[in-house]
Formats: C-alpha cells, sequence, structure tokens
C-alpha cells in the first residue's frame, strides 16, 4: 500500500515541479518578448526619425522659399517704416526747438 502511494506522489510532486518550471519559463518569456518588441519599436522609430527630420527640413527650405522673400520684403518694408518715422520725428523736434513755440494759434486774452 506504500509503495504505490508512494508512486503516485512522486508522480504527483512531478507534474507539479515541470508545471511550476514551465509556468516560470513562459513568464519569463513572456517579458523577454515583451522587451524585444519595444526595443524593436524603439529602433524602428530611431530609424525613421532621420527620414522624417530630412523630410520636414526640405518642406521648411521649399516653404520658406515659396513664402520667404514676401515675408523678408514685409519685414524690410516695416523696418524701414520705423526707422522713417523715428528721423521724421527728431527732425520735427529738432525744428520745433529752433522755431520755438507757435502763439498764434493760441487764444488771445
Amino acid at each position: 500500500c506504500v509503495r504505490p502511494n508512494r508512486a503516485t506522489l512522486q508522480k504527483s510532486s512531478q507534474k507539479i515541479r515541470t508545471w511550476w518550471r514551465s509556468s516560470k519559463v513562459l513568464g519569463e518569456t513572456v517579458e523577454l518578448v515583451g522587451d524585444l518588441l519595444s526595443i524593436k519599436r524603439k529602433m524602428r522609430e530611431a530609424y525613421y526619425t532621420i527620414f522624417i527630420v530630412k523630410l520636414q527640413r526640405k518642406f521648411r527650405e521649399w516653404s520658406a522659399l515659396r513664402k520667404g522673400f514676401r515675408r523678408t520684403r514685409l519685414a524690410v518694408v516695416k523696418l524701414q517704416s520705423h526707422f522713417r518715422r523715428r528721423h521724421a520725428s527728431l527732425e520735427v523736434d529738432r525744428l520745433r526747438c529752433a522755431v520755438g513755440p507757435n502763439v498764434r494759434r493760441l487764444p488771445s486774452q
């Protein structure tokens, strides 16, 4: 009676041992596969990033060529207008200092 029980006990413990090892290996394998897939995704993103940056740079250059001269011209005109206004206001200030106050437009008492 002891030998069959002992054999059954050994078979049961062997099954539990193999199940535990298999589940442990399966968990490690799943984790490893997940790590490999994340590394693969990062490598693919890094590879595509090179081409994305080149494409973005070329598009910006093309866009700057298309709109660039117009923007540059408007910026130059704006700078010129600021300079001319400032130059004209300084000239008016100098002229007012030289001529003096204009009392003709003030009401006489």
